[in-house]
């Protein structure tokens, strides 16, 4: 909750971030993929390490109605565009077409409408939408991991782009 008032001196203190060697993220727009792992909220930053692009997020709406808003106006006020999941697929899609960066918990349960991946020896479905939007605008997919290193501190790091390859359920 308090990291969205933070400065970004103050989130330097607490967070280091690695890109990867040769990842050439400063063409066209990517889509960021990454899991509820750690502290995600922290991707808001990355708009600080890339300032050439504008970034959005596919997101679900929280039930509590206040707590939605919170983070919603804390988002937007720090230029992140957000894409609810439920009203489709052509904003991000456009978004992504004019250089911006979509980022997509790639770990939502996807019911009916996913494919079905081994999950921790078990079977789950898992969302395409990563990997159905980088191929839509011929774009890569870009992995992104955060790890807590100690007590508020964490690491985030920016993987090299995947390509999008085969359908949608074989590159996810």
């Amino acid at each position: 909750l308090k990291i969205p008032s933070m400065s970004d001196a103050q989130i330097w203190q607490h967070v280091t971030f690695q890109v990867a060697p040769g990842a050439d993220l400063d063409g066209k727009g990517w889509v960021a993929v990454l899991a509820h792992m750690s502290n995600w909220e922290l991707l808001i930053w990355l708009s600080r390490l890339f300032p050439q692009h504008r970034f959005g997020a596919i997101y679900q709406k929280l039930a509590n109605r206040r707590v939605d808003a919170h983070f919603n106006r804390s988002r937007a006020a720090l230029g992140i565009t957000l894409f609810d999941r439920k009203e489709g697929f052509w904003d991000a899609v456009a978004f992504l077409e004019s250089g911006g960066v979509v980022g997509v918990l790639a770990d939502q349960y996807a019911g009916d409408s996913g494919t079905w991946m081994p999950f921790f020896g078990r079977l789950t479905s898992t969302t395409t939408l990563p990997a159905a939007l980088a191929r839509r605008v011929d774009t890569g997919i870009v992995p992104i991991s955060i790890t807590t290193t100690g007590t508020a501190r964490w690491q985030v790091v920016v993987g090299n782009p995947l390509d999008a390859v085969g359908s949608p359920e074989a590159a996810t």
